[in-house]
């Protein structure tokens, strides 16, 4: 009797981020959880891996693609032919601005050379039109797993209000600059991003947290609606509880992660003796970081590390510290907050619906009003000045103890999006 085979279903993936961590160039929160999310996806599936159009547009893109292929990526034949004719090309900022005929033609470039078309095209982190320009050109279903709050309403008209909240500390004239291009490059185009998912091929729109599917307007689509829980997972543990006397601030270094906040809590926050400071920064904001740095005479309690990856000394410092300063103004769920309180570090934050709807029953996180100065520099005293005892307290809490054991298994959170990805290829 012959042994039925089973056939590999084929997933379609298409994401830039992702796609410029594989390549060792870009590791932020949302792209290490699709990396972890990718490796599992291909002992499930077979995996055809489509550049978007941002990418073929960039310098560098036929070595992007090189090592996507390293690692075991189907990638469509014509993707380095495409990348030849794109890269280096401005057209991808005036796609975005002006029009979609781009995306089409890259589309059905894809659909053209492709033997076969997978089951399932598949965005783990959804910026930019692409899966629903190939779904449309491919006739194939699709999803999109939202890990930002860029499709937030508060982002919907009033994200040039917003970001004058976060750059108005500032000052420094390539702040106006940078503030052009963030509403060219997030105000303009959204509208359209929200329009290329109104079609009866998106089979479902997964969140990182209830707060940012609550917020976001792209819950009007009549597509399911997911939320991924847990949506991320740290594998490590804290090597030690003793603290030193610092306080830190640890992200990509820009203005929409409060970068220009830092220097106004810390001049309030008379009580934190340092401020450590780590992560990749925009060239724009750390010079007008550095500018109020001087304004407030912080120059003595403020130091740069430069990067820190994970490991060894990422744990050491962030599980040193007194406490996190964190006035991000843009967060879906907040990498940051979970790392530091798993390494056993309290975090003061703003009160964003994301972070809140995850990290809000947790002593170890206190939550202030976006913006309120004040407020952050009262809770980042309190916590600095925090005595061993009650610091122990917080981190013994049962609901602290269970929220670090739900969020320290990948395992739980692959398997949370394996089940999205089947459920929809056989809806």
């Amino acid at each position: 009797m012959a042994t039925e085979v089973a056939i590999m279903k084929t997933i379609g993936l298409t994401n830039s981020g992702l796609a410029l961590a594989l390549s060792g160039r870009f590791m932020g929160g949302g792209a290490n959880a699709s990396v972890r999310i990718l490796r599992e996806i291909q002992n499930n599936f077979d995996v055809v891996f489509f550049p978007t159009v941002k990418l073929l547009t960039l310098n560098n893109s036929a070595e992007i693609i090189e090592a996507l292929e390293s690692h075991d990526l189907g990638v469509p034949s014509c993707a380095r032919r495409l990348a030849l004719r794109l890269q280096g090309s401005p057209i991808y900022r005036l796609s975005r601005l002006l029009g979609s005929s781009l995306y089409q033609e890259v589309a059905n470039e894809y659909k053209n050379c492709l033997q076969e078309k997978p089951d399932l095209l598949f965005d783990p982190d959804y910026l930019d039109p692409d899966v629903a320009f190939l779904s449309s050109a491919m006739k194939v279903n699709f999803g999109i797993n939202v890990q930002t709050d860029y499709f937030s309403y508060d982002n919907l008209g009033i994200w040039p209000k917003r970001f004058s909240i976060a750059v108005s500390p500032g000052g420094h004239p390539c702040l106006l600059k940078l503030y052009a291009q963030s509403v060219a490059a997030n105000a303009l185009p959204i509208n359209r991003l929200r329009l290329s998912l109104t079609t009866d091929r998106l089979k479902f729109v997964s969140y990182v947290s209830y707060g940012a599917l609550m917020e976001s307007f792209l819950n009007r689509l009549a597509a399911p609606k997911i939320v991924i829980d847990p949506a991320y997972a740290v594998d490590f543990t804290p090597a030690s509880r003793s603290k030193s006397d610092y306080a830190l601030f640890f992200t990509s270094l820009t203005v929409s992660k409060g970068l220009l906040h830092l220097p106004l809590v810390l001049d309030q926050a008379k009580d934190v003796e340092r401020l450590l400071v780590f992560g990749p920064y925009e060239s724009c904001s750390m010079k007008a970081f550095l500018k109020l740095v001087k304004r407030y005479h912080l120059e003595q309690k403020v130091r740069y590390l430069g990067e820190i990856k994970h490991g060894d000394r990422f744990n050491e410092v962030v599980s040193h510290a007194r406490v996190v300063i964190y006035p991000s103004l843009q967060d879906s769920f907040s990498m940051v907050i979970l790392e530091s309180i798993a390494l056993g570090t309290p975090v003061v934050a703003y009160d964003l619906p994301g972070p809140k709807s995850v990290f809000g029953g947790l002593s170890a996180v206190r939550f202030v009003k976006t913006g309120d100065i004040k407020a952050m520099a009262q809770q980042a005293n309190e916590l600095y000045n925090m005595n061993g005892g009650d610091l122990r307290r917080m981190f013994e809490e049962e609901s602290y103890r269970s929220f670090i054991e739900r969020h320290s298994r990948w395992d739980a959170v692959v398997k949370s999006y394996l089940s999205v990805l089947y459920h929809a290829i056989n809806y």
